[in-house]
C-alpha cells in the first residue's frame, strides 16, 4: 500500500479525479521541485526523514555523505 501524498501546500496532480494545475500552481509546484533539484538535498531529506521522530545529528548526516 502507497503512503499518501505529504501536503506541500500547493496542489500536486496526481491520481484519479485530480485536475491538472492551472499555470500559478504549476509555477509554485516548479519553485518547490527546483529547491529539490540536487542529489545532496535528496539525499539530505532522506536521511532525516529515515531517521524517525528522534532526528538525526549533523555528524550522521555528513557521516552518510561522505
Amino acid at each position: 500500500m502507497s503512503s499518501p501524498l505529504p501536503d506541500f501546500g500547493v496542489p500536486v496532480p496526481a491520481g484519479p479525479g485530480r485536475l491538472a494545475p492551472d499555470r500559478a500552481a504549476a509555477e509554485d509546484l516548479a519553485r518547490l521541485l527546483r529547491a529539490l533539484a540536487d542529489p545532496t538535498r535528496i539525499q539530505l531529506l532522506a536521511l532525516m526523514h529515515g531517521a524517525g521522530p528522534e532526528g538525526a545529528t549533523v555528524k550522521e548526516l555528513t557521516d552518510a555523505l561522505t
